[in-house]
């Protein structure tokens, strides 16, 4: 599943061709990575932008998430984009967490939107407190195996 969107969409036929070709968008993620797409139950995280990040010692970088289609590469764009601050993938390998690495207090470790995608909410980082780490907690990653009971799909659907 995609999404709620057309087939065309989703599958990202809906852009102009170059030439005679028409590239369709990213489907499947690599053994050990997630889509964005699959995020949130199969609804995905929408289109993500840039989100504004201040350490602990008040140092404010831009990170931009705008080319990112996995989780692997939002935390490699945290990771080479921000100062003072790393990201990971959580303990639970569920979701991802950013960690601040200055050793001082004179901030609120601080995840912001920084445009009008709400990308720092939709990844659940956003945050204003004097923690040193975030946690998005679990992005609902969609997963459909022959152990998926027929039944847990029509509640799902269901509850949509």
């Amino acid at each position: 599943m995609l999404g709620r969107e057309p087939p065309a969409t989703g599958l990202g036929l809906t852009t102009a061709a170059s030439g005679d070709t028409i590239n369709g968008r990213r489907l499947v993620s690599g053994l050990r990575d997630s889509l964005l797409l699959s995020l949130r139950g199969g609804n995905g995280v929408g289109t993500l932008g840039d989100i504004q990040i201040t350490n602990r010692g008040g140092v404010v970088s831009t990170v931009h998430l705008a080319n990112t289609t996995t989780v692997g590469d939002v935390v490699k764009a945290i990771n080479s984009q921000a100062t003072g601050v790393t990201a990971a993938v959580n303990s639970a390998r569920n979701g991802i967490v950013l960690t601040d690495t200055t050793g001082v207090s004179a901030s609120n470790l601080i995840v912001a939107n920084a445009d009008g995608t709400n990308s720092a909410t939709a990844l659940g980082i956003a945050v204003n407190s004097a923690v040193t780490s975030v946690s998005s907690g679990s992005l609902a990653r969609q997963q459909v195996s022959r152990g998926t009971l027929l039944s847990t799909l029509n509640t799902a659907l269901a509850s949509n």
